[in-house]
């Protein structure tokens, strides 16, 4: 047993999702692990009883079922110990996702939220929250940076747009267009994928790039009663600029519910230069010291071109940014946060 600690996953949908595993093995290292994909149910009564913080992690709010949920219900209510619960995928289904916060006994919420916005979104009676978002995989850092011996100069897999009713026009608006105009750049050689990918094809990719774009994720109009959310998919147009201006704009019981992603870290990890399209990514970076910013509405695309261009800037820019994740944005820090809250 490893610090009387314990991390609960399910890792059976996680093929895609490196966030997933990276958290996974950087919990491993002070936390005893529970895969409930892989163990038996009659077996986990061992697990219980004995651990001062049980961290229920990445994936568990909507791989686990009723009957796992009940069976978990009972062995946490005989334990004398700290319940910490990842809410994940903050953008809908907050309620539902509380609820079996609450039905699992949790003590501390663990939201990828800036804290002033999920203080106010969530509860009063939940009386501990942290602001816990992704971070450095520091098990997995690229070696060396040398931009020279990179195959492409930009890269990128897709990544599944937001629903509308997010208004997340970063990832379903500004990147698109980005990519239109990328392709059309000769002087830049490019690798843009239109599909998702296995994780360690994904960084394998990262490592033979320099430069790759990523946005904020999440939602900029995140409601915990999902009103706007309902109308919305109700609609029959599919327009998002349009459900912005008719409906999204007018909301006036709404949050920005936007994150920093798992593939700004990805990239740091990797030696691969982001531009990030300008957000406030929770205030931890500085524009021009850690990323390139793209304007949402692409003004300065000739400036953001003539950077990507540029061998020299890009390696410097990737190097700084590495070293300023390693000493304030690990999962370590992450993790130890969560401990030291109990």
């Amino acid at each position: 047993m490893k610090n009387n600690f314990l991390y609960v996953v399910d890792l059976s949908k996680s093929e895609n999702l490196k966030y997933h595993l990276d958290w996974y093995e950087n919990f491993k290292r002070k936390f005893d692990v529970l895969d409930l994909s892989k163990l038996n149910l009659k077996n986990l009564v061992i697990f219980f009883r004995k651990y001062e913080l049980i961290v229920f992690g990445y994936s568990i709010n909507y791989t686990i079922d009723q009957r796992k949920a009940k069976f978990l219900k009972r062995l946490l209510n005989t334990r004398k110990t700290t319940v910490a619960f990842f809410i994940q995928n903050e953008f809908r289904d907050l309620k539902k996702k509380i609820e079996l916060f609450e039905f699992l006994n949790g003590d501390i919420l663990l939201t990828q939220l800036d804290l002033q916005i999920a203080q106010s979104i969530y509860p009063k009676k939940i009386q501990k929250i942290l602001s816990i978002p992704h971070g450095l995989n520091t098990l997995e850092i690229c070696s060396r940076i040398n931009h020279k011996r990179r195959k492409y100069d930009f890269a990128i897999c897709k990544n599944s747009d937001y629903p509308l009713y997010c208004g997340n026009i970063s990832r379903n608006i500004v990147i698109p267009r980005f990519l239109k105009k990328i392709k059309k750049i000769n002087s830049l050689q490019s690798q843009i994928n239109t599909f998702s990918v296995p994780h360690k094809k994904w960084y394998q990719l990262l490592l033979n790039s320099r430069t790759t774009v990523a946005c904020e994720s999440g939602s900029a109009f995140l409601q915990l009663n999902d009103e706007m959310r309902k109308k919305i998919n109700k609609l029959s147009f599919v327009n998002q600029e349009l459900i912005l201006k008719k409906y999204l704009n007018r909301s006036k019981n709404s949050f920005n519910g936007l994150s920093i992603p798992a593939r700004v870290f990805e990239a740091a990890a990797s030696g691969t230069t982001l531009i990030l399209v300008e957000g406030r990514y929770l205030n931890l970076f500085n524009n021009g010291k850690h990323f390139i910013e793209l304007k949402k509405d692409l003004s300065n695309l000739n400036t953001v071109i003539q950077m990507m261009e540029d061998e020299k800037y890009t390696e410097i820019l990737a190097k700084k940014f590495l070293k300023f994740c390693q000493k304030h944005h690990t999962l370590e820090l992450r993790i130890k946060k969560i401990i030291d809250a109990i």
